[in-house]
């Protein structure tokens, strides 16, 4: 009879954990992206389920997820000064954030998110446009703590998923050095972004 009993319990363990890994659907998506922020960014993004899931009913309402962005940016960063004009720039990004799904089933689909964003770009000996041989150096430096997005994933297969999101963002720069005067560049900034990436 104990053994009828254990026997019953191991089983109805197993099943239940069994349902909860069914119901809660771990997951882990690493992805490539291209995108435009401050300027042009190419990087690899972590996505996984959020912990925020802290009861079954609220699994049941939505689908959270944390995003995780590192990239690597180089472009044209263009100023209102009129003497620079178009000043080439490398530098680096992150992200960190999170993504709410419309979409009972999956992680898939619309959703919006925030992110807590900053990063650098580095100028050196870049042409002024109307200065003749004078040459411009410095580093921008930003961070945001507003930066909305919407997005749709699609998935592709079981595996590969294709994700397209665009938003915004509010620059807080800190003080520039060398020749970068944070005056005249744009605190507002467009977003958009494309990534393909696979899960695990």
């Amino acid at each position: 009879m104990k053994r009828i009993l254990l026997s019953l319990l191991v089983a109805s363990g197993l099943f239940a954990t069994a349902q909860e890994t069914e119901q809660k659907q771990d997951f882990d998506i690493i992805s490539v992206e291209v995108g435009t922020s401050v300027g042009k960014q190419i990087g690899i993004v972590w996505e996984f389920e959020s912990w925020l899931h802290k009861k079954e009913s609220d699994y049941k309402k939505f689908k959270s997820s944390q995003v995780v962005k590192l990239f690597y940016t180089a472009d044209v960063l263009k100023s209102t000064n009129a003497m620079v004009k178009d000043v080439d720039g490398k530098g680096f990004a992150i992200e960190l954030g999170s993504r709410t799904y419309y979409n009972k089933e999956g992680y898939k689909g619309f959703y919006s998110g925030n992110y807590l964003m900053g990063g650098s770009m580095q100028f050196e000996n870049s042409n002024y446009a109307t200065v003749g041989d004078a040459k411009f150096s410095g580093t921008y430096t930003y961070f945001s703590f507003f930066s909305p997005e919407v997005g749709f994933k699609f998935n592709l297969s079981k595996k590969l998923v294709l994700d397209l999101h665009l938003g915004t963002a509010w620059l807080i720069e800190i003080k520039g050095k060398g020749d970068v005067d944070n005056r005249h560049f744009d605190n507002w900034l467009f977003r958009t972004g494309l990534a393909l990436g696979y899960s695990f």
